[in-house]
């Protein structure tokens, strides 16, 4: 319907053509009816020319379309808009950027903002044929425009100059084509004339013999209709036909041949023959071979300013490098403990290493900062630490939700099956560091799996502490003493929850470094033109508000400086620290480390990296806050599983209320010992809000979404260098353990493979990785899918290699993982190590897939429990919490009936 039209088109006869009022200018535009100020006169869609150099730039296309003197883009009209004519003094429309239609199915794009590899195939960001336009300017009135009156456009000083130097040279270049064009025409050897037919006539080629030229109707311009002769009279080289004089007949009339126009001469053809050709018909042609323009002739896209033409297809734009450079990584830790050795030489020899302290961020809390040099690839930071993993199972809004990482980046996933969703609490860093987009600067290396005891040995401590050790954070790399650690926690950490849709994501940073590169390429700017151009590059190529978010400080030289002083948008957002300001400011968390505890049936434990005199702070840490015992317990069960999760077991507590705590440093393994502890436990009294809920019911704790609480380890002691730091869980834990160790049965039948230890024990190629068994199974590194044969498994009758259809690998596949389940089969040819991956399915498909892998090697393989058969989950494993001494605890947070 018409309204639809109107409410969703954009009018296209809104001016029409004629002669142009300003003499030379060939046809004008006009407006076709009145045109009020700011109204739409005319869309322009266009097409682009990534490269001039695919332009002749002689070609008169060059006149036609627009683009800059910095650029190879030519953007060329598909409109009445070639006929806007120049006058800077009379311009009455200009120019805008249109919106890409809503009818297209990449409407939610707007190309003229993006790179220019997004307007050419294949780009995953261009949705449409390579033949579509992109793009749409849109030429807007300037002010009330009459019906009738001509349309002016303003092409811009440089074009006007370059016009104008044209004008000057160009009058005697005219002269000296026009005497060669007087001379008198002469039979020639060579092709050096044109001669006269008809605008676009086909060429074909003719054998024909020479035709009368008198008879060719066309070649009478009284016979041709009126919008031909207006094409000729403004484009008369059109009916100009390269030519060969090959006879004078008489003093007035030749015999011709015509050519093709084929600017290579080898490619010409014949197309005509002609007698009795006048010399009127005949004319030399402006250059030698013949080319179908005049070389002299102006030729000059309009330039688009450049508050229009979009900053980043420009050739001298810079992108975001050297802005934000990533140093390139050094070492791998665990190939060189040496340089491991010599980290731990320095820490020792500085008062601290670490520092937990307000972080860069705005409204963030504390952050880690690092006081020495950490060189990248292999420090770990402060120390490598076990990591604690547990199965929410389908639990929402567990409260450690926002503190706990998937499984699979420590390499814990087959702790349960796929639909029981593990996760991992982590500490210090893991736990403390902050996360800042685009300064990520230490990732997360993965836990061995290293259970100590054997509890068919008889060893009562088996499944009650963690069994995945060796877990660090890793310098990204080289980090300067001073600069705060940021791990990243994925970036959908920051895109799933509402609170955080303004904070820039890595790639916003990107898109600002590109911004401010290019500003600060134009070194001679002043303050007020920086100003605009900083407004333009956040309004032209910027994508997103995350990425204008990235640039909102960047408002001033002063502020363009600094970015470029810590070479980034990201690194401007961050003040690096010195050591008197941490020493003020922080708290100091690497006095300890971790390694096997002195305690037969313990896992890890805490040691002084540093002497620590009695009454001063080992260590504080913040802690998480957990309401209410049932949550430790798995909330669906399974038959002869322990359903209480292992992390009960580093909770602090007291027996007469709901609140159980969390530590986040590596405080958490502090081991116990009832008659001789080195250590004890008091509230901060530094930390302000932490003093604040001391005094407030847990009714206002339980508003606090995040860690609110810090908890000191006060020496009463001397402990020496290398001491193992203890505290005393308290009377109810030592009564628990008594029990347990005293009655313990571990359930183990002679010939079993049945514990952790036994486990991992097992030789990776014996029939026990071979056939599997009923509490382990084997796991292989991944490899890419064209890297061994893949076997279909689409019935239940089919098998491969012993492999049928309802093999258990195919389930344990579902998990996501880097390792495969995998199976050992007979060895290949040449004796070589041969195995089965197990693949998970693709999408709804009902097949099993199974890759043989061949020339595998051993040491990507590992033998491990299979889900809830670790020791962990043994039902007969030990667990309690530690108690928090009556003292110490506040008396209003004791909520349930002692």
């Amino acid at each position: 319907t018409v309204s639809w039209l109107k409410e969703h088109g954009l009018c296209l006869d809104n001016m029409k053509e004629g002669p142009s009022t300003i003499p030379g200018a060939g046809r004008g535009a006009f407006a076709n009816r009145r045109l009020r100020v700011g109204s739409l006169v005319h869309p322009v869609p266009l097409v682009h020319v990534a490269n001039t150099s695919l332009v002749d730039e002689a070609q008169l296309l060059q006149n036609y379309c627009f683009g800059h003197p910095q650029s190879e883009v030519l953007l060329c009209p598909m409109t009445h808009l070639v006929l806007i004519n120049h006058d800077s003094s009379k311009a009455n429309v200009k120019l805008r950027w249109g919106k890409t239609s809503s009818n297209r199915k990449d409407d939610e794009l707007e190309y003229w903002t993006l790179g220019l590899e997004d307007l050419e195939l294949p780009s995953p960001r261009n949705h449409v044929s390579d033949r579509s336009t992109k793009l749409l300017l849109e030429v807007v009135a300037l002010r009330d425009i009459e019906e009738g009156e001509e349309l002016f456009l303003d092409y811009g000083q440089e074009w006007e100059d370059s016009f104008s130097s044209h004008q000057a040279t160009h009058k005697t270049s005219n002269e000296r084509t026009q005497k060669r064009r007087d001379s008198p025409v002469k039979p020639s050897d060579i092709v050096e004339y044109d001669c006269l037919l008809f605008p676009f006539i086909t060429e074909v080629e003719s054998t024909a013999v020479n035709a009368d030229y008198a008879t060719f109707q066309r070649s009478n311009q009284n016979n041709w209709n009126r919008l031909i002769g207006i094409m000729n009279r403004t484009n008369d080289f059109l009916s100009w036909y390269p030519c060969r004089v090959e006879e004078k007949q008489s003093d007035t009339t030749f015999r011709v041949v015509v050519y093709s126009k084929l600017n290579s001469v080898e490619e010409r053809f014949v197309i005509h023959r002609f007698v009795s050709m006048p010399a009127s018909a005949i004319r030399r042609a402006t250059i030698l071979p013949y080319e179908s323009y005049d070389p002299n002739a102006f030729r000059s896209f309009v330039p688009l300013s450049d508050d229009l033409f979009p900053l980043r297809w420009r050739g001298d734009y810079k992108p975001s490098r050297p802005l934000g450079t990533v140093h390139e990584g050094l070492l791998d830790a665990r190939d060189h403990p040496e340089l491991q050795a010599q980290l731990e030489e320095k820490l020792r020899s500085v008062p601290c290493g670490f520092y937990f302290a307000p972080s860069n961020i705005p409204n963030a809390g504390f952050g880690v900062y690092t006081a020495v040099d950490l060189p990248g690839r292999f420090a770990t930071l402060g120390s490598r630490f076990p990591i604690i993993p547990f199965p929410r199972g389908g639990r929402h809004g567990f409260d450690l939700d926002d503190y706990v990482w998937s499984a699979k980046v420590w390499h814990s996933e087959y702790e349960a099956d796929h639909d029981w969703d593990v996760v991992v609490l982590s500490i210090n860093e893991g736990a403390l560091a902050n996360y800042h987009a685009g300064l990520v600067n230490a990732f997360p290396q993965y836990a061995d799996f290293r259970p100590r005891l054997d509890r068919c040995d008889g060893n009562p401590g088996a499944g009650a502490y963690s069994e995945y050790t060796n877990a660090g954070i890793i310098a990204d790399y080289d980090i300067k003493a001073g600069e705060e650690i940021f791990v990243s926690y994925g970036e959908n950490w920051f895109t799933d929850r509402p609170a955080f849709s303004d904070v820039p994501l890595s790639n916003s940073f990107v898109e600002a470094n590109k911004v401010v590169s290019s500003v600060a390429s134009s070194e001679t700017l002043t303050e007020g033109q920086m100003k605009g151009l900083l407004e333009v590059g956040k309004s032209t190529i910027v994508s997103d508000h995350r990425a204008r978010m990235a640039l909102s400080s960047v408002n001033s030289k002063a502020a363009l400086n600094r970015v470029l002083a810590r070479n980034g948008t990201a690194e401007a957002t961050v003040t690096p620290r010195s050591p008197e300001w941490l020493a003020e400011n922080g708290i100091c968390i690497d006095h300890i480390y971790v390694k096997q505890s002195t305690v037969e049936q313990a896992g890890q434990g805490a040691f002084a990296r540093r002497r620590i005199a009695k009454g001063d702070i080992i260590v504080s840490s913040p802690l998480l806050v957990v309401w209410g015992r049932e949550k430790f317990d798995t909330i669906r069960t399974k038959e002869d599983v322990q359903n209480t999760m292992l992390l009960l077991n580093y909770q602090l507590s007291h027996p007469n209320s709901s609140l159980y705590l969390t530590p986040t440093s590596l405080a958490i393994h502090f081991n116990h010992d009832r008659q001789l502890p080195n250590a004890r436990i008091q509230w901060s009294k530094t930390n302000k809000k932490s003093a604040y809920y001391l005094q407030r019911p847990l009714d206002d704790l339980k508003k606090e979404h995040y860690s609110a609480l810090v908890i000191d380890y006060v020496a009463t002691r001397d402990i020496e260098v290398d001491d193992e730091v203890f505290i005393d869980y308290g009377e109810a834990w030592q009564a628990a353990w008594d029990d347990h160790a005293t009655n313990f049965d571990s359930e183990c039948k002679p010939g079993d493979i049945r514990s952790s230890k036994q486990i991992v024990s097992l030789d990776k190629k014996d029939k026990a990785t071979e056939t599997w068994g009923p509490h382990h199974f084997t796991i292989c590194r991944a490899v890419a899918e064209d890297g061994g044969d893949i076997l279909l498994f689409y019935k239940e009758d089919i098998s491969h290699y012993g492999i049928g259809f309802d093999h258990e690998g195919f389930e344990l596949a579902t998990i996501d993982s880097d390792f495969r389940p995998c199976q050992l089969l007979p060895p290949g040819p040449r004796g070589h190590l041969r195995l089965a991956h197990f693949l998970p399915r693709i999408g709804d498909d009902a097949n099993r897939r199974l890759q043989i892998v061949e020339n595998a090697r051993q040491e990507d393989m590992q033998v491990i429990p299979k889900p809830f058969k670790s020791d962990t989950y043994w039902k007969g494993s030990f667990r309690h919490e530690i108690h928090i001494p009556d003292d110490v605890f506040p008396s209003h947070w004791r909520d349930l009936t002692e």
